[in-house]
């Protein structure tokens, strides 16, 4: 561990918020820059991902949930395309990576293909978590926290060793050459689980009184322990709920998490 911050650094995150703290961060600095990884890992399938063929499989997937709320749609799409190619060009010889990462499933899974990636780059880890003596209210997510408290992060970083990032490495093509189309972060490790693992805490948020989809997707988060999943696949979740007969949603908002939902 070191406290000074040396040059030619690339540090990458997860661009959930478009990466605004971290671009705070280091602004300015010469010889510093900031990738940012646009797809988030923790949904959809992974197998070929940096195919051709594979991103297609991924759009497909995005779009059968998506389409239930089109305003999101082309966005979350154009991110998708862009996928995992982010990582197709190592840095140079001269440069050093800072992951930053949380507990939510996506940058872990995005700390788990750069390791993949970019076995040749000397890797260091900001883990948000480290930060929680002094914010201990804040969600351990990148986005959550400002500037001021990833300086003091930054400070904080460790380097990733050869061992751990062979382990990280080997997870990624582990959770890669699976047909899991979900995964989730717990203890450590992320985990492929069923589609439908949600299921059952969206049933239990569900009343016979009318409430908003956003309220259930909330309970949803925070009964589970998994508050890092996206509202969109919880939202899909309830919709085919609904085509079940399961429940009944009815709205016109243009934001489909105000359409309001109950039990049948």
């Amino acid at each position: 561990m070191t406290r000074n911050t040396p040059s030619h650094l690339v540090h990458i995150c997860h661009c959930s918020n478009d990466a605004e703290n971290v671009q705070s961060l280091i602004q300015g600095r010469a010889d510093q820059r900031l990738l940012q990884f646009y797809d988030s890992l923790d949904i959809g399938p992974l197998k070929e991902i940096d195919t051709p063929s594979g991103i297609r499989s991924r759009e497909t997937y995005f779009n059968q949930i998506l389409a239930i709320d089109k305003q999101f749609v082309s966005e979350s799409l154009v991110r998708v395309s862009l996928g995992i190619n982010v990582l197709s060009r190592a840095p140079a010889a001269q440069e050093t990576a800072l992951i930053w990462v949380g507990e939510i499933t996506c940058e872990q899974m995005m700390l788990r293909a750069v390791c993949a990636y970019w076995p040749d780059t000397e890797l260091w880890l900001a883990d948000v978590t480290r930060l929680k003596p002094w914010y201990p209210n804040t969600y351990p997510a990148v986005p959550c926290f400002s500037p001021e408290a990833l300086a003091r992060l930054e400070t904080m970083r460790e380097r990733i060793s050869p061992a751990d990032k062979l382990s990280l490495a080997r997870e990624w093509h582990a959770l890669s050459s699976q047909d899991h189309v979900l995964r989730t972060y717990k203890d450590g490790k992320v985990l492929g689980v069923p589609e439908d693992f949600f299921d059952a805490f969206l049933w239990d948020a569900c009343t016979h009184e009318w409430q908003f989809q956003a309220r259930v997707a909330g309970a949803c988060q925070a009964e589970s322990g998994f508050s890092q999943v996206g509202d969109s696949y919880l939202l899909y979740r309830l919709h085919l709920m609904a085509e079940r007969g399961l429940v009944v949603i009815q709205g016109n908002d243009p934001d489909y998490r105000l359409h309001k939902i109950r039990k049948r």
